[in-house]
Parts: structure tokens; C-alpha cells; sequence
């Protein structure tokens, strides 16, 4: 189930869900990965940005949950 939810997500979205969640990256890791480390954002903002994806993230996986099962 969940990697049929993690599938059906924005590529963004799947990639700070495996980041943070299945590696274990911190958030400042997974923006680095993401956007790239020569990004001139400060460590505030790179955790900011990572927290509203991965809520957005979790979100549409709740809405695609509900989908599949009709919940």
C-alpha cells in the first residue's frame, strides 16, 4: 500500500518522503539533494522548505489513500 501511495506522488514529493523518512536525512540534507547544495539559502529556510513539502507530501498520500479505498 505504501508504495503504491509513494508512487502516485509529485516527484518532489516522493523524493523528500524517501529522504527524510526511509534515509534518514536531516532537512538542510534533503534541500541539498533536492534543490542542490550550491543554493545560496540559509538553514532556516532550506527547513522550512522541506517541512511544507513533506507536509504537502503527507497530505496528498492521505488523498490518494482515500482514493484507492474509498475512505
Amino acid at each position: 500500500l505504501l508504495d503504491r501511495v509513494i508512487s502516485s506522488l509529485p516527484e518532489k514529493e516522493k523524493m523528500v518522503i524517501q529522504l527524510t523518512f526511509f534515509e534518514g536525512k536531516s532537512s538542510v540534507e534533503a534541500y541539498d539533494d533536492i534543490r542542490g547544495e550550491n543554493d545560496n539559502v540559509d538553514t532556516k529556510n532550506k527547513q522550512d522548505y522541506i517541512a511544507h513539502l513533506r507536509a504537502r507530501a503527507i497530505e496528498h498520500m492521505k488523498q490518494i489513500k482515500s482514493k484507492i479505498y474509498g475512505e
